[in-house]
């Protein structure tokens, strides 16, 4: 069984090989009691299985149910938004609000993330931070407190 005395080896478990030459854990390199590493539990909400059940009891608008030239108004902890739809499929939009944004611009709405890198894409949701793309720059708001929808009567 492979030994090593480099503690970064045993705090991070590697495979070796086993005497049929398949690869295993080596479970010693983790189990060492003088080394033991704390395990700490992943709340259900921050696993991928947890982040799906989330999406369902969160409310929010799925962009391209709406039609062109509705209004979408996104309030967030610092600032107001407002994104008039050119087209919806694709999230383009004329932006205005938060620091950002000082006057009505052309961009893109791509979505909401907790703040990390898992984005779902084109959904707009309260407690999360909306995420949208303007003069190639790339934003991300504060949590969104409330969100209405103000459709047009063109539509």
């Amino acid at each position: 069984m492979y030994k090593s005395d480099d503690l970064n080896a045993r705090l991070n478990p590697t495979e070796a090989p086993n005497s049929n030459g398949v690869s295993q854990i080596d479970s010693d390199l983790t189990t060492d009691p003088h080394d033991a590493k704390r395990m700490h539990a992943i709340p259900r909400c921050g696993t991928l299985e947890g982040l799906t059940d989330i999406n369902r009891s969160l409310k929010g608008v799925e962009v391209a149910t709406l039609a062109p030239f509705d209004t979408i108004v996104v309030r967030t902890v610092n600032s107001n938004y407002r994104m008039f739809l050119l087209d919806p499929e694709t999230g383009r939009a004329l932006l205005d609000g938060g620091r950002q944004i000082t006057e009505a611009v052309e961009g893109r709405v791509i979505g909401s993330s907790f703040g990390g890198s898992i984005l779902r894409t084109g959904w707009i949701g309260v407690g999360l931070r909306m995420e949208a793309c303007v003069d190639d720059k790339y934003i991300r708001t504060s949590p969104v407190q409330s969100l209405c929808v103000e459709h047009s009567e063109f539509s």
